[in-house]
Order: structure tokens, then C-alpha cells, then sequence
């Protein structure tokens, strides 16, 4: 099955969204990042803080790197998850990426000091073995910001094949 980019059917959504819900057996993995980090004022900052691993079902999380790695070739959906500590000055971002390159970015302008948190989730994407995907951080608020983590939210990157690259 042929994902293109940018126009779905309805048969090609609903096939996606059935596969999203058939991903059992299929290969998976999530890291959550347990301790903070500081992102620079206007800098990206790739998410490296020490982490714990939720499930990894095919062996990708890429302790060294602190990133998912594909293993088993196919098409995937990635999802990443970052959480700011409180602070109302300048914006935030959040960065999916694959091998280095953007896949999608989210913006948020917050407007209460409480923690911020962004969510961005990738469209199927066919993957080799060795593609490895890694979220990033970046915000304007004329300072360090560091990242939150509590039981109101922790920073996480998930990754979970939703079809074989033979379909």
C-alpha cells in the first residue's frame, strides 16, 4: 500500500487508521525522559536526558543516542511529546525528525505560566533498517528554559510500524 503525500482517500485513511489499530505484533517502542533538560534560548536542542524505555518490541531504542532506531524496514508513525516548565515568555517548538531532517514541527505562543506542553505526530513513513528518529526542542523566551517532567507530563518519543515495507 502506497501512502502519498500530501492527497488521502478514504479508503487509504481508513486502511492507515485500521493498520494504527492493528499494530499488535508489529514492532514498537517508546522512551519517556526522566530527568530536565535545558533548552537554550533560540537554539534546537535534541532531547538527550537520561530516560527510561516504556516497551521496545524490536530492539530500537538507541541507548548511546538516546533515540528510536528502526529495525525491521516498513512503514512507520512516530510521535513525539515535549513538555516545558512553566513560563509564559517567547514561544516554543517541537521537532519530529528522521535522520536529522525536520518530518514535522509544531509552534506554540504560551499564554499562562504554567508547564507547556506540545505534541507532534508524523504522517506514514517508509523506513529503512537504520533510520532512527529523535525529538527536538527549541524556544524564545530570552533564556534557558529547562523541560518539566512530573506526573502532569513527561517529555517521550514513540515509534510503531503500522505496516511491512513488502505491502
Amino acid at each position: 500500500m502506497a501512502f502519498p503525500p500530501h492527497t488521502w482517500t478514504y479508503e487509504q485513511l481508513t486502511s492507515t487508521l485500521l493498520s494504527l489499530l492493528e499494530w499488535r505484533g508489529k514492532p514498537k517502542a517508546q522512551i519517556n525522559y526522566t530527568t530536565v533538560q535545558s533548552i537554550p534560548n533560540n537554539a534546537v536542542t535534541a532531547l538527550n536526558s537520561a530516560y527510561t524505555t516504556a516497551y521496545d518490541t524490536d530492539s530500537m531504542v538507541d541507548a548511546t543516542n538516546r533515540r528510536l532506531k528502526v529495525t525491521s524496514p516498513g512503514w512507520y508513525v512516530a510521535v513525539a511529546h515535549g513538555v516545558f516548565a512553566a513560563d509564559s515568555a517567547g514561544p516554543r517548538k517541537i521537532y519530529l525528525r528522521r535522520n536529522g531532517a525536520v518530518v514535522n514541527v509544531v509552534y506554540v505562543e504560551p499564554d499562562e505560566s504554567i508547564p507547556c506542553q506540545l505534541h507532534v505526530t508524523s504522517a506514514p513513513i517508509l523506513c529503512a533498517a537504520a533510520d532512527y528518529f529523535d525529538v527536538a526542542l527549541w524556544q524564545n523566551s530570552g533564556g534557558s528554559l529547562n523541560t518539566y517532567n512530573s506526573t502532569e507530563g513527561v517529555s517521550s518519543l514513540s515509534l510503531y510500524m503500522v505496516d511491512s515495507a513488502a505491502s
